[in-house]
């Protein structure tokens, strides 16, 4: 049994106990350093390269007045060579060094009180200091500044210094618009936060525009769809500044070009929809927006009387000047349901939609 423990201990221990095999090989290597009562018996040496300690009695096998740093037995004794064997691991095993060194060595300032946390893995990392040792790069892990070093994801989320932890996210409470001064403190329309307090701009921020008193989106607000005022009726929704209907099924296809491209929905029945029935009700589905110089939205919804069974999609580059991304979305009421992506090189004008036309992009079960 090991005397004069050090206060982070605990964390050395709970770490201790997770690993097994080369990574316990490597961590007690680390442990000889730190765990300064241990560095005193002369039987203790450097073997083949790699410090190695004794589980169980707590005798590292370094040579007196010896450490293992780089690799190597450097001539340094190990009470006085703190951050010499983590260099001996890279890659994973440098991730995991790097999330533990700090805690163990508390290299990064007596000015902080660290905690040790421990996550349900076999990682333990600093809440204090982890963030605040950018400038603690070593070799093992090939120049990363522990603070850049992933944590495990099931650590408990720490900050960089200057920064608050608010709903799972890092941010600042002196300029964050949602969260200023405290968390969840969001500034009003036409306000900044500046130095945690919310100050009056007269401007919306890009690219929301003022519409009265309020700031919003004219691509996505049903209340101000295209322009301020321009209101979508009851079943519509506003999709890239137009106002569209959605009903119990609805397909809404944009793109990311300038140009004409053609939405075809083949419903159970068998019919095509498409452009050249536009606003027509056709098997309880209807073409109400039809895009030819734009990015969208052609969009075809069906009401409370859409039939069950297989729905053919298709999407046709009808008129393009260039490549260009299309992306269609199937929804039921208001929730997405899929999405299907495609890029085009080149124009084809073409109305047929069918499983062998190479414009087919997906079925959808309703």
């Amino acid at each position: 049994m090991c005397s004069g423990q050090p206060s982070f201990w605990p964390c050395i221990t709970a770490l201790r106990s997770r690993l097994a095999g080369a990574e316990l090989t490597r961590f007690n290597a680390l442990a000889t350093c730190v765990e300064a009562a241990c560095g005193t018996n002369p039987t203790e040496m450097c073997a083949s390269s790699h410090c190695y300690e004794e589980v169980t009695s707590c005798h590292p096998i370094c040579a007196l007045a010896t450490s293992c740093g780089f690799s190597t037995c450097t001539g340094m004794s190990c009470a006085a060579s703190f951050n010499r064997c983590g260099m001996l691991v890279s890659g994973a095993e440098a991730t995991r060094f790097a999330a533990v060194r700090t805690c163990l060595e508390r290299v990064c300032g007596a000015s902080l009180d660290p905690s040790c946390v421990q996550s349900p893995s076999t990682e333990a990392a600093c809440a204090a200091e982890i963030s605040t040792c950018g400038l603690m790069a070593m070799p093992g892990d090939g120049g990363v500044p522990p603070a850049d070093v992933p944590l495990p994801s099931d650590a408990p989320a720490m900050c960089a210094a200057g920064q608050s932890l608010c709903g799972g996210a890092c941010v600042s409470l002196l300029s964050s618009a949602a969260h200023c001064g405290v968390c969840n403190a969001a500034c009003p329309a036409m306000t900044a936060c500046v130095s945690g307090t919310c100050v009056g701009t007269g401007t919306c921020s890009a690219p929301q525009t003022q519409c009265g008193s309020s700031c919003v989106s004219l691509q996505t607000n049903p209340a101000h769809c295209g322009s301020c005022n321009h209101a979508c009726t009851t079943g519509q929704t506003c999709v890239n500044g137009s106002c569209v209907g959605t009903g119990d099924l609805r397909f809404t296809l944009t793109w990311d070009r300038p140009g004409d491209v053609d939405l075809h929905v083949t419903p159970p029945c068998g019919m095509n929809i498409f452009y050249r029935q536009a606003n027509m009700l056709i098997c309880g589905g209807t073409l109400d927006r039809d895009d030819t110089t734009g990015l969208g939205p052609e969009n075809v919804f069906f009401g409370a009387t859409a039939q069950r069974g297989e729905y053919l999609l298709c999407v046709i580059p009808y008129r393009i000047d260039g490549p260009t991304t299309a992306t269609l979305r199937v929804f039921q009421g208001a929730v997405l349901r899929q999405s299907f992506t495609r890029m085009f090189a080149s124009s084809m004008m073409v109305d047929e939609c069918s499983r062998s036309s190479p414009y087919f992009v997906g079925a959808y079960t309703y």
